[in-house]
């Protein structure tokens, strides 16, 4: 999927082409047959605007119909795609309210509308059903503190990763510099970095591995030079090597780093098409050029 995709805009695009599918009309009268509150609105279109329009300060009436598409999503699964585009269209404001809300840590999380809209999703398949009033702003300021806590997690990863490779940087170069104090600037480099992160540094460096394949030492070789060319991010080598070489599943990536599984996807699969053109035929086999450093085959 095209980065471009996950924007605000692209995201709202993405939901409203869903709405105008005749797969999602259908389901709507589903919908519309199993909740009573529904039934006077004869289509999606209908209810969208009772609910953004005059009627968006019925907040009684706006409850009962959230309340009503949620215990749908919860209970029946053939229906919850739809339920889940039609309660996010409905809740879109809120939504993008929050993006602009939090807009300042797009640094820190850069897909970050996606990130509040699987957040929001889930907030929505996990909703207590025994609270009925204020449903949008609760779901509302829920999935803000999943977002920040995310943030919190993203911030640890990143230092952590960054001690980490700061820590294997440096003692590369101290064993490699004969005429220096060794254990001197081995304490100076140890001593900047927090307790808890040297610690997790030890945990990675003394698990186990095993060898590598053929294919995975192919990828992991590709992976290095489009790194040092500058067409991958260091994060994004890390991630199609944890998943593509190492095995881990892209949910326990995801639960390390902090974000949700959906945005994991989203920037594994972002980073993967950048090293698409450099994998032969349709697998995940890459082949190089010794002498030249050239990438062959690929899309």
């Amino acid at each position: 999927m095209h980065h471009q995709e996950w924007t605000k805009e692209g995201v709202y695009k993405r939901l409203s082409a869903q709405a105008r599918s005749e797969e999602f009309k259908s389901q709507f009268q589903s919908l519309r047959l199993r909740e009573p509150v529904l039934r006077p609105h004869e289509s999606a279109e209908l209810l969208i605007g009772s609910m953004r329009g005059k009627g968006a300060r019925n907040f009684n009436g706006n409850d009962a119909i959230l309340h009503a598409l949620i215990s749908v999503i919860q209970s029946e699964p053939t229906l919850r795609g739809c339920g889940l585009t039609l309660i996010s269209i409905v809740m879109w404001p809120a939504l993008e309210h929050s993006y602009y809300k939090l807009l300042r840590l797009s640094e820190y999380i850069p897909d970050l509308l996606s990130e509040i809209h699987w957040r929001f999703m889930a907030e929505v398949v996990g909703y207590n059903l025994a609270k009925r009033s204020k449903i949008a702003i609760n779901l509302q300021l829920n999935l803000e503190k999943r977002v920040r806590e995310s943030l919190d997690e993203e911030i640890r990863y990143q230092d952590f990763i960054g001690s980490y490779s700061f820590l294997e940087a440096d003692l590369d170069q101290i064993f490699d510099d004969p005429s220096r104090d060794r254990l001197d600037r081995i304490n100076e480099w140890v001593e900047s970095i927090p307790a808890k992160e040297l610690r997790r540094c030890a945990r990675v460096a003394q698990a186990p591995t095993r060898p590598l394949n053929p294919d995975e030492e192919g990828m992991a070789e590709a992976v290095a030079r489009l790194t040092e060319a500058g067409l991958l991010s260091q994060d994004e080598a890390r991630l199609i090597t944890d998943h593509a070489v190492r095995g881990i599943e892209l949910a326990e990536i995801a639960r390390e780093r902090g974000v949700s599984s959906g945005v994991m996807r989203i920037r594994y699969h972002r980073a993967k098409a950048k090293l698409r053109p450099f994998l032969t035929g349709g697998s995940d086999r890459v082949t190089l050029e010794p002498e030249s450093g050239v990438f062959c085959g690929g899309r």
